[in-house]
């Protein structure tokens, strides 16, 4: 887990660090945890070999990570709370 920092804090935390912490912070590193294994689950999606297109779900599929592979709006859903959400 060299370079992925978030991924290797979590892992070294018990259930109640994990869902105790601050909400604040809980939400930001929990971003930041999707953004570090983004790489892994697109691999795992390019071993599928989708030619027709595939249906998956999950956390890590943050619309900002999305809009990095130039994938248009009009192919993916994205089920997103409203901005206040995070306020």
């Amino acid at each position: 887990m060299d370079g992925y920092p978030i991924c290797k804090k979590i892992a070294g935390m018990n259930a109640e660090e994990i869902w105790m912490r601050e909400p604040v912070i809980q939400c930001r590193e929990e971003f930041e945890f999707y953004e570090e294994v983004f790489g892994y689950v697109l691999a795992g999606l390019a071993r599928r070999n989708g030619k027709n297109g595939v249906i998956t779900e999950g956390a890590a599929y943050v619309p900002k990570l999305i809009k990095r592979l130039g994938i248009s709006n009009n192919r993916y859903i994205s089920i997103t709370p409203r901005e206040e959400f995070y306020s």
